[in-house]
């Protein structure tokens, strides 16, 4: 009887293992093209916060710390044509103070982040990184 306990106990183990190695997502599950940053940046100064570089079909992952209440919004914009995304507000994140928003599908090339406080005019301080994967 012992016996049957323990090969059950086993096999339970088994089972579960098998369960959470497939339901579990690996970080081979993403290509990730690189990281770039802590930059550091300041909301009007007319400055670039920081810079990084999209393959095509590149997912971004921009993260910001910052030290205020004030609502921040940022967007990428093309080192080569000028061109823009639409400013986005950050809305993920663990920490109130720490958020991420993320751009979809960037055609390749090199882009500078720009921050901007949505809720005043008061400029804030912060760090921003750009994480890029498909």
């Amino acid at each position: 009887m012992k016996g049957n306990i323990n090969k059950l106990v086993f096999a339970f183990f088994i089972c579960l293992t098998a369960v959470v190695t497939v339901a579990t997502p690996s970080s081979a599950d993403y290509d990730y093209g690189g990281i770039y940053g802590w930059y550091n940046f300041k909301t009007g100064d007319g400055l670039w916060d920081g810079s990084m570089t999209a393959r095509s079909g590149d997912n971004v992952d921009v993260t910001i710390m910052w030290e205020t209440s004030d609502k921040l919004k940022v967007r990428l914009c093309s080192a080569a044509t000028g061109n823009c995304t639409a400013y986005r507000y950050l809305t993920r994140g663990g920490l109130y103070y720490e958020q991420t928003v993320t751009f979809t599908n960037m055609v390749a090339g090199s882009y500078y982040g720009d921050v901007v406080n949505a809720t005043s005019s008061r400029r804030v301080n912060g760090k921003i990184r750009f994480l890029t994967f498909r």
